[in-house]
């Protein structure tokens, strides 16, 4: 499971490749998190969603939309707030379960 992470790569091709690596085949992975990209200057590359998920498909992944709670899909989430400053922030966070083929 990666949960906030995908998008703190430098390289984040090398990564995925990484991930797919060291699951067995028929591994799920399972993630959560932003594509904000803060790497600035030093990430190689900073892809959109749509571009992450065709890199995911060509390093051997399958994302799974066989169920509604499988399907990939933005989800709000609240990453941290201060009641007493009336202050939320609130990520647009990619989820997707994606099996190894």
């Amino acid at each position: 499971m990666t949960l906030f992470f995908i998008d703190t790569a430098l390289d984040v091709i090398s990564t995925l490749k990484k991930i797919h690596s060291l699951l067995r085949p028929g591994g799920l992975w399972i993630n959560l998190g932003p594509l904000l990209w803060p790497g600035g200057a030093q990430a190689k590359i900073e892809l959109s969603l749509e571009e992450v998920m065709s890199v995911i498909e060509e390093v051997g992944f399958q994302v799974l939309t066989d169920s509604p709670q499988l399907t990939r899909k933005t989800v709000e989430c609240e990453y941290t707030a201060d009641k007493d400053a009336m202050m939320t922030w609130i990520y647009k966070a990619e989820f997707w379960v994606a099996r190894k083929v």
